[in-house]
């Protein structure tokens, strides 16, 4: 009897242990997972400003569509060759195509805009524009339905507190937008360089 009651507890206690070091195993493994996330999100958007560096290397900038303070960069330049020009070596991002608008590429997953002339950012997707103004990429997740703007706010504020050490959301290299308590986009300042 003694050796069997003794047997129990001895099970008990492995499997208690076995227990804790699932969960702990099971929150690390969690916190991985998120914190590879943050990572590949900062790094799209890494990857789009390497391709805009390569096609105005290639081509000597990208064209603009509209005059002044107004003018769009064309993200589709970094995709198809619709002008012929001399020097284009694309497509410089793999996976994503055109939305509708000429400032958007997308892939299944996020949509990357190009902001030129840049006084203020107001919202999710929403500048106000001035000669001479900043330049930003602004990358957000898509729905199901293909509409932008849905990254969660708490998830931009990570990628943020991990890639801009300023601890200001709304100001430096890296700033979070959001167009409601759910959503959001993240803007990245980029050299004028780069139009």
């Amino acid at each position: 009897m003694k050796k069997g009651a003794m047997f129990g507890l001895d099970a008990r206690i492995a499997l208690a242990i076995f227990g804790a070091l699932s969960v702990i195993s099971g929150a690390a493994l969690y916190s991985a997972i998120q914190d590879a996330k943050v990572t590949s999100f900062y790094t799209s958007m890494l990857e789009v400003e390497k391709a805009i560096i390569a096609l105005k290397l290639d081509t000597g900038g990208m064209t603009q569509v509209g005059s002044g303070a107004s003018a769009d960069v064309n993200m589709a330049d970094l995709i198809r060759n619709d002008t012929n020009r001399p020097g284009w070596k694309g497509p410089y991002l793999e996976g994503y195509h055109e939305s509708l608008h000429h400032t958007y590429v997308r892939n299944k997953k996020m949509l990357v805009s190009f902001f030129n002339n840049v006084s203020s950012l107001s919202g999710c997707l929403s500048v106000s524009r001035v000669d001479g103004g900043d330049s930003y990429l602004a990358l957000s997740h898509v729905d199901d339905s293909g509409s932008a703007c849905h990254s969660d706010p708490d998830f931009l504020r990570k990628v943020h507190d991990k890639y801009d050490s300023d601890g200001d959301y709304n100001a430096g290299t890296l700033m979070v937008k959001t167009g409601s308590s759910t959503r959001g986009s993240l803007f990245y300042k980029i050299s004028n360089d780069l139009k």
